[in-house]
């Protein structure tokens, strides 16, 4: 067995090197502080052919090595410096795609594998006299869960050579002995972590008995993962008796009773993935399956919705925790009915307290934390990275989320009792759609026989045993195991098993999908039970079918491991070559495991699970149906009322007493935590996602106040839906003196909110609402802030008839208190427009007043007044939004570069920015077509254009709607039909989008561009359609770094750039602003006819979008050729140079955008324009041309510009 190590590029940029040497020095309590730091990335290839120089001459250009130092020896190890080697645990997901790309790029049989780690050398002030592996460091240069680190070169056979396979064990609970067989299953349950009560081992123990064996350590493990709480919601499904009184619903119940008495308008709810809401006609766009034309069919589109929580695995390692938790969701929408469709995110984190160093608020209070849970602050820092990278990654946009902190004692300062989120609540949510004919599970479409099929990637030894994990109490004792439940997340690989979903739901009727799940806590152990159970079957599997890159996995670790990006399906017979073409197209790895069972006579079905490979055991899994999902078992809960007797929170108190007051608690709290730790307990917490249908998007309220300058004098009406209580307890204000309260905001009267949401309808009617807030966390103070930091302008603030009287403590809560409420923003002049609305419904005109006016720009403060003309206060709008931001913007300085994040937290204080604008040179609704017949006439015989994608594009719905909005007729064409042989012969143009090929593991865009260059056919034909004169291309984003390195095969394209990492080295999802010059070139683009001179937004979505140049003189030769005609600006029009971020969202030089070929068939851009060509999905559209423009937008012209020069 033959290994290979090349030693590549920095892992660090200097200031990042610079920036983790001070968190060691801040943080590790060293006996000697860092010098300095570096890092490199070291590259594992696991050889299994004999060319090494080939596979290292690739190796070094894809992965652009220093040539002379790929096979260099990396320094030794001395007192003063040590270089720590920190290698993943498992197979990595870059592992996975990397190992992918070369093998397309023609190294399939010369590389088995390859691995990525980092060699990081830390050279010390002093020599290091302790141990070295004692030291704290250690753990913020590497993370434990899911890597390993040491002090030499790992054992590349530890890397990459399986072991010998773990058996199958028996657990012989009727052994003789002392021990009874409920003891043993005891013992084995606590050794295990399996989570499983009393009652449930008495079942198993009478189960086994009669089947007159032993039980497999697989079948308990497997019935702890379908039976946890986590995936069966015992607790919510229990019988309740409370005081001696039986409950009549158990919690389930309760939640599902609004859905049996309103059902209208729901098509699903608790019996699937997702629930399914009513939706209306609206547009089916996917490829012709046969032809790969895009179609839009006019059909009813329904809405799922779906949120859950992932807080375990969040809480043990917070970034695949929580991208592994967007991912679980994203499936969830995705296997609804017959297949769905996810199209939008949410995510959410309740932590306690934060404790940002040198930013620690006067409430915080540190009571220390379990060693194998992240902290706090490492949570926020990490976890909404990993949830947004999945999304992203995936190609669904993450629009919502919330964020809360607690960490309060409801006992005294001698016995805190504390109530926080150190075990975190993790969210993940979204929306999506599904066709009417695939909305709903229907057993009557699985035929007797059917495939049982495992689609996604392969099994590996990642998160076992996390639904039991979840489901338990968490200890020291239990670390390990919490360990064994991390997992890993691939978004690329998800986004291939939702294309073949994509296409199949493209068939309608003919969809080779029967009934599909998706896989998560539990893996295959709970997901084809359930899967066959749902669909009135027993099944018959075989293990070793099971896709796997791990050999060793024992019949437990195969069948229950949670390795991600899976779903399990079912494909009828007739069905099955359809669907593994499918497959096959999309690159993305399935397994056919088995078969359906029938049940027999007496109606009873089986659950056989065999393995072909051994002679021993050869089934693993032998039982009824019954056994694994027992009919009538029901938890049964017994429970007294206690009542907390909590202070008031007091109002009353002066700001300064109560910090001070705050400030001794503190104290208090900690000496007395210093005698033991206990875990807070998380308090009751109920998420509710509520969902409803926007039927225009234009009329959309927002809290962006409108300026005086822009609509004349206006006023702000407040509707107070409590009815003048003011309770404040669990109020941010009393949360921040330390307190709690005992009466919280509620909903009072119901039909009071069912009267005011039918004035809304009528109020959107009228067109009298210039903007909207609800009142909500923070209270009035801050509905009114937020209304004006959006507008950027002042409010004056009436309290007359809101608070109660000019004392501060009414004032404070009239300011703070969270009751139902909402703020308007309406013309003076139509003051009596807005309360006519009123009058025949909604609230009582008492709770309906003026409370403010908005005040000219210049002056950007908020004054409140109560009756006296003397303030009570005069706040500036910087300091207000610089208080508000200044969490977040610590935050991100400690995550990222924190030059930028003062950089965008500047922009705070430009308080006379314009904000992005439309200037523009042409019109939108100009008829530039070739010829005097309307776009939809072009559709019948139009010219064609190749919608290119990879493994990982997730932009090509969108690239191929622009491109028939403007006449064309956009053809699907995956590079798996060019590699087999496809031409581009029938194309006049060629379009790449967005997304993530490969995961962008190589570098974005380079894996896709390699796999065209590296294979023969591939490049013949792309050179040959580049030089063709009568065909034109566009790359965007991914497909712009794609083809900025294809720049050999295009002709004039010698000095584009490459793209990097974003200078601020996040992804940058923004709507920012470019500007358009084509004027310089010798030849006009292709695509910007009369757009010279043209500033306008666009949306911006990217993690590598920076142009990176080989010398100074290559842009200067760009520019002066006239060869970036795109580029990014700030709100005032001013070319944004690197340092001015966010308005440069990405440290290009020169706010370079995009660049074109020299004679203008080749247009390559990171921004999005497709993503923005309807008039109303754009971020910001005038009001005064919303209605002018119609229904396209000016960034419709890029695409019709093509269309005429088509002709």
């Amino acid at each position: 067995m033959d290994f290979l190590t090349l030693i590549g590029g920095p892992a660090f940029t200097p200031t990042q090197a610079e920036e983790l040497k001070g968190r060691i020095n801040k943080h590790a309590g060293l006996e000697s502080p860092v010098a300095s730091l570096t890092g490199k990335w070291i590259y594992y290839v696991h050889l299994k052919g004999s060319d090494k120089q080939t596979v290292t001459q690739k190796l070094v250009r894809w992965l652009e090595m220093p040539a002379d130092q790929a096979s260099a020896d990396m320094p030794s190890n001395t007192p003063t410096t040590k270089t720590y080697y920190v290698t993943p645990r498992n197979i990595s997901p870059w592992s996975s795609k990397g190992t992918s790309i070369t093998h397309v790029c023609g190294l399939k049989d010369q590389i088995e594998r390859i691995e990525r780690g980092q060699a990081i050398t830390v050279t010390f002030d002093q020599g290091l006299t302790k141990d070295t592996d004692a030291i704290p460091f250690k753990d913020i240069i590497y993370d434990r869960m899911t890597e390993t680190i040491g002090l030499a070169q790992p054992d590349l056979n530890t890397i990459f050579v399986e072991g010998q396979r773990y058996p199958l064990e028996i657990v012989d609970i009727f052994a003789a002995g002392a021990q009874t067989p409920l003891e043993r299953l005891r013992d084995h349950n606590k050794k295990f972590g399996l989570a499983l009560d009393e009652s449930e081992m008495e079942y198993l123990v009478e189960v086994f008995k009669r089947q007159g064996r032993p039980p497999h350590d697989v079948e308990l493990f497997m019935f702890a993962q379908v039976n946890s709480e986590h995936c069966r919601h015992k607790q919510f499904n229990a019988s309740w008796t409370i005081d001696g009184e039986q409950m009549a619903d158990s919690l389930f119940g309760m939640i599902r009773n609004t859905h049996k008495t309103t059902p209208d308008y729901t098509v699903s709810a608790y019996s699937d993935n997702a629930a399914v809401l009513e939706g209306e006609t609206a547009a089916f766009w996917a490829p012709d399956y046969s032809t790969g034309s895009w179609k839009l069919t006019k059909e009813v589109v329904h809405i799922l919705a779906k949120v859950e929580t992932h807080n375990h695995p969040t809480a043990i390692s917070p970034f695949p925790g929580a991208a592994t938790g967007a991912g679980g969701e994203i499936r969830d929408e995705g296997a609804v009915g017959r297949g769905s469709k996810p199209k939008a995110g949410l995510c959410g984190f309740w932590v306690s307290d934060l404790l940002i160093p040198d930013e620690k608020a006067p409430w915080e209070v540190d009571i220390g934390k379990p060693a194998h849970f992240a902290s706090s602050l490492d949570i926020m820092l990490e976890a909404p990275i990993g949830s947004a990278r999945f999304n992203n990654e995936f190609g669904r946009p993450c629009l919502l989320g919330c964020f809360r902190t607690l960490l309060t004692n409801v006992g005294n300062d001698d016995e805190p009792e504390w109530r926080g989120y150190h075990k975190p609540i993790m969210i993940a949510g979204g929306v999506g759609t599904v066709r009417p004919q695939h909305a709903l599970k229907d057993p009557k479409d699985v035929n007797d026989g059917a495939h049982v099929i495992v689609l996604g990637g392969p099994a590996m030894l990642i998160g076992l045993g996390g639904g039991a994990a979840s489901s338990a109490a968490s200890t020291e004792d239990t670390a390990e195991l919490d360990f064994a439940s991390v997992q890993r997340g691939n978004p690329e690989m998800e986004r291939r098993a939702q294309m073949v979903i994509d296409t199949c739901v493209s068939l309608g009727d003919e969809s080779p999908i029967a009934f599909i799940h998706d896989v998560g806590a539990g893996g295959l152990s709970n997901a084809l039970p359930e899967l066959v159970k749902d669909a009135g079957f027993g099944g018959k599997f075989e293990l070793r079918q099971v896709h796997t890159d791990d050999k060793s996995l024992s019949p437990l670790q195969l069948w229950a491991n949670e390795s991600q990006e899976r779903y399990v399906l079912l494909v009828n017979k007739d069905s099955l070559n359809r669907f593994v073409s499918i497959c096959r197209r999309e690159r993305c790895p399935f397994s056919d495991v088995g078969t359906v069972l029938a049940e027999d006579e007496d109606g009873n079905s089986k659950l056989i699970l065999s393995d072909r490979d051994s002679t021993e055991h050869p089934l693993p899994i032998d039982l009824p149906m019954s056994a694994l999902f027992p009919p009538g078992r029901r938890l049964q809960r017994v429970v007294e009322r206690r009542e907390l007797d909590l202070p008031t929170f007091n109002a009353v108190a002066s700001l300064k007493s109560a910090l001070s007051d705050t400030a001794s608690n503190a104290d208090l709290i900690t000496a007395a935590t210093e005698r033991v730790f206990r875990m807070p307990t998380a308090p009751v917490s109920a998420i509710i996602t509520a969902v409803s249908v926007v039927e225009d998007v234009r009329r959309t309220w927002t809290p962006q106040l409108r300026r005086v300058e822009d609509v004349g004098e206006t006023i702000l009406v407040y509707v107070d839906l409590a009815e003048g209580k003011q309770a404040m307890g669990g109020s941010a204000l009393a949360q921040s003196f330390g307190q709690l309260g005992n009466e919280a905001p509620d909903v009072r009267n119901v039909g009071l909110i069912t009267d005011y949401f039918d004035a809304l309808k009528q109020l959107h009617e009228s067109g009298v609402v210039l903007a909207y807030h609800d009142r909500s966390d923070g209270g009035l103070i801050t509905t009114i802030a937020e209304m004006m930091f959006a507008g950027r302008c002042g409010v004056e603030l009436l309290l007359d008839g809101v608070a109660k009287s000019g004392s501060a403590a009414d004032v404070l809560e009239a300011l703070f208190n969270e009751e139902l409420g909402a703020v308007f923003q309406v013309r003076k002049s139509d003051e009596t427009n807005f309360k006519r609305c009123f009058a025949t419904c909604g609230p009582p005109k008492g709770l309906i007043r003026k409370i403010g006016v908005v005040k000219a720009t210049s002056k950007q403060e908020l004054t409140i007044r109560y009756q006296d003309p003397t303030p009570i206060v005069n706040l500036d709008r910087v300091e207000m939004q610089q208080w508000w931001s200044r969490t977040s913007y610590a935050m991100q300085r400690e995550r990222d570069s924190p030059a930028h994040a003062d950089s965008e937290f500047a922009t705070i204080a430009d308080s006379e920015d314009p904000g992005i604008s439309f200037n523009l040179k042409f019109q939108p609704k100009e008829d530039i077509n070739p010829l005097t017949a309307t776009v939809g006439s072009f559709f019948k015989n139009a010219p064609k254009v190749a919608i290119l994608r990879e493994v990982g594009v997730n932009s090509h719905a969108e690239m191929a709607f622009a491109f028939k909005a403007a006449g064309f007729d956009p053809i699907d064409v995956h590079m798996s039909d060019i590699l087999a042989g496809r031409s581009l012969r029938e194309f006049v143009g060629l379009a790449a989008g967005g997304g993530f090929s490969y995961g962008d593991v190589f570098g974005a865009g380079v894996g896709w561009a390699q796999s065209i260059l590296e294979h023969k056919h591939a490049r013949q034909e792309f050179e040959a359609f580049f030089n063709r004169p009568d065909t034109f291309s566009l790359g965007v984003c991914n497909g712009c770094q794609m083809i900025t390195r294809l720049k050999e095969l295009i002709p004039g394209a010698a000095d584009w750039p490459t793209f990097s990492h974003n200078a601020s080295r996040q992804f940058e999802a923004r709507f920012g602003m470019v500007t358009i010059d084509d004027s310089r070139a010798a030849t006009p683009s292709v695509f910007l006819h009369g757009m010279s001179g043209s500033s306008l937004p666009i949306a911006v979505s990217h993690g590598e979008g920076r142009a990176a140049f080989t010398s100074p003189t290559q842009l200067d030769t760009l520019g002066a050729e006239g060869l970036a005609p795109l580029r990014y600006v700030d709100n005032r029009r001013r070319i944004a140079e690197p340092e001015c971020y966010p308005a440069n969202p990405n440290g290009s030089p020169g706010g370079v955008a995009g660049v074109r070929s020299k004679d203008g068939r080749v247009l390559a851009l990171m921004p999005h324009p497709e993503r923005t060509i309807m008039a109303d999905v754009a971020s910001y559209v005038p009001p005064s041309q919303i209605e002018e423009w119609g229904e396209f937008g000016p960034w419709v012209r890029m695409f019709k510009s093509a269309r005429r020069w088509v002709g």
